[in-house]
């Protein structure tokens, strides 16, 4: 991946993206009973969005994939089961961005054989080429998104990929400074 691959966001930038998601529901009079997170990455997007919208009437179902960089399972599986009967709910399904969209189309077809009255997709990011298009999004990009919530993760990841390619420690933390890893981030991963 080079530098220009990324787009390392802030919580600020989260704050604002979530703000205009909840803003484009609204404009479609979408009133959900139940926001539903997908975990890990919808999560914080899920909480968000409980907190603008005034709705706390939160679920989650856990959903593993990824395991590196650009790196997947072979398919999506379920690592927590919903708690929550959604018989007869407006459910709104929530993510952080649909990417290969596989996590949004194996969620979306495990919750058709719950009787929900409706369901609607969202996440703040869309991926032009994902299998699953979001009935609202934010941004189309194909750049790799750092989320605020898995810098620690990515640097440790992207520093691990980068070492196997020969770089130096070096080298792999000024990559990290000019794609807007925080330095505290840097310091914490580093211990320097």
């Amino acid at each position: 991946m080079l530098q220009t691959d990324f787009l390392v966001l802030t919580y600020d930038d989260i704050w604002s993206l979530t703000n205009k998601l909840a803003k484009k529901i609204r404009k479609e009079k979408l009133e959900p009973d139940i926001l539903l997170g997908i975990a890990r990455g919808g999560l914080v997007v899920t909480r968000i969005l409980s907190d603008i919208m005034n709705n706390f009437n939160v679920a989650i179902i856990g959903v593993g994939f990824y395991k590196g960089l650009n790196e997947t399972e072979k398919e999506p599986i379920l690592t927590q089961e919903l708690t929550m009967d959604l018989s007869g709910q407006e459910v709104l399904l929530i993510d952080d961005v649909a990417d290969t969209g596989k996590s949004f189309e194996f969620v979306v077809k495990y919750l058709q054989k719950k009787k929900l009255q409706t369901l609607k997709t969202a996440a703040l990011h869309f991926k032009p080429h994902s299998i699953f298009k979001p009935d609202y999004f934010i941004t189309e990009t194909s750049k790799w998104i750092v989320y605020p919530w898995e810098y620690m993760e990515f640097t440790r990841l992207y520093f691990k990929q980068q070492l196997e390619k020969n770089k130096n420690k070096k080298a792999i933390i000024q990559e990290l400074k000019n794609i807007k890893i925080p330095e505290v981030v840097l310091k914490e991963v580093f211990e320097f």
